[in-house]
């Protein structure tokens, strides 16, 4: 994301402003203030004791790449962008822009030119790297990989393999000290009220103020929680709903616009307020649960496939860089078969997490593994076939490397 924000914000800024020429692909030109960026960019960012020169080459050959990939890509009818997908790359572009620099005005003034202009060359911008995109993914379709090919790599590369991480199965009994019946009850009923008055008219700006929330900006879904996300795709523009629950609290939510596959919406929310009797409550709660694990009272895992949060649940061979930091804190201290210390899994949310058993990291088994490795071993044939197609394509586009 990154790479394509600095890309474009290079190409905005040279297209509007004189520099010299360092190489001409087809109909296209790389600008040699371009090249520096980027090689600037390398240095500061990768390695800044890298030799310049042959960084400035490969950043060339790179910028002299992607043209030829916007070229033959260009040529083939049967690959067409949907303008939503252009307008949604755009739109990203454009809130970057002006979150980076204040305003509209402000985003004018630094490229010292009007804001549609500049939205002109985003949308040519645009297409040229989705085309592109889709051209290098229409290549890769043509590479498969076999079986045999696949446990050949296995075993060619295996001792080279990266090793698997940390395996964790644990379960996790989750208990926010606000999940009382009459917290909830009441702060449900006041989102009610607060949607009431929304409906005969009021501003849903105005209870940002009150309450809590505000504009959420572009997200695509896995961005919230399920059930927010649920609601907040069904509505239509301009449209109200809710309330729904999430671990903050209860959300009123508006659909503002969709652009592509992401959604622009605003939220109010009713954080579920939370006095330290509850608190008590929950920590006791727990401490008695733990209390009748050790004497084998009580289905631990039934237990937390009743959680209701996002912590809660049976977890098998959880990879260490997918547990929560502070559950994973404590896994790592726990024995086998142990039960964990009263957690806050976050603010006003308490739990007890029960260690299952732990896989050193190791070699990938081929099989356990197979969908890693395949892609491994298609990716790799993939390199040697798109190396090829380049080399032996290239020739038939014009380059002109100005030195």
């Amino acid at each position: 994301m990154l790479k394509i924000l600095l890309y474009f914000s290079l190409c905005l800024f040279f297209c509007f402003s004189q520099d010299r020429i360092a190489a001409v692909v087809g109909d296209e030109v790389i600008l040699e203030s371009a090249v520096k960026e980027q090689v600037a960019a390398f240095l500061l960012n990768v390695d800044s004791a890298a030799n310049t020169t042959e960084v400035r080459e490969k950043v060339l050959d790179y910028l002299i790449e992607q043209e030829v990939l916007a070229y033959f890509a260009n040529k083939d009818t049967l690959l067409q962008i949907e303008e939503s997908q252009i307008k949604s790359v755009v739109g990203e572009r454009l809130d970057f822009f002006k979150n980076q620099l204040g305003s509209i005005s402000a985003l004018e003034s630094y490229f010292g030119v009007e804001y549609l202009e500049i939205e002109g060359l985003l949308k040519k911008e645009a297409k040229k790297m989705l085309l592109s995109d889709l051209f290098k993914r229409k290549l890769f379709s043509y590479v498969s990989v076999s079986s045999k090919e696949v446990e050949d790599f296995y075993y060619s590369y295996k001792d080279s393999l990266p090793l698997t991480p940390f395996l964790y199965s644990y379960s996790c009994f989750e208990v926010p000290a606000s999940s009382g019946k009459e917290v909830l009850d009441r702060t449900s009923a006041l989102a009610e009220a607060v949607l009431k008055d929304v409906f005969e008219g009021s501003s849903f700006e105005d209870f940002y103020s009150v309450y809590s929330g505000g504009d959420l900006g572009l997200f695509r879904r896995g961005t919230f929680i399920q059930e927010f996300e649920e609601l907040a795709f069904s509505l239509k523009e301009g449209e109200v709903g809710g309330p729904v629950l999430s671990s903050l609290g209860f959300h009123l939510i508006r659909l503002n616009r969709r652009v592509g596959e992401k959604i622009d919406a605003s939220h109010i929310l009713f954080p579920i307020k939370t006095t330290q009797e509850d608190i008590d409550f929950s920590m006791s709660y727990l401490d008695k649960t733990k209390d009748l694990f050790s004497l084998g009272k009580t289905n631990f895992d039934s237990l937390s496939l009743s959680s209701v949060g996002s912590y809660g649940g049976i977890f098998a061979k959880a990879p260490e860089t997918s547990v929560p930091k502070n559950i994973l804190s404590s896994l790592k201290n726990q024995a086998v078969g142990s039960l964990s210390e009263v957690l806050e899994l976050e603010k006003n949310v308490f739990g007890l997490v029960l260690l299952k058993s732990v896989e050193p990291p190791a070699v990938p088994d081929l099989y356990d593994y197979w969908g890693f490795v395949e892609n491994m071993a298609l990716e790799k044939k993939f390199f040697s076939f798109y190396s090829d197609w380049y080399t032996k394509n290239k020739k038939d586009v014009y380059i002109n490397i100005l030195n």
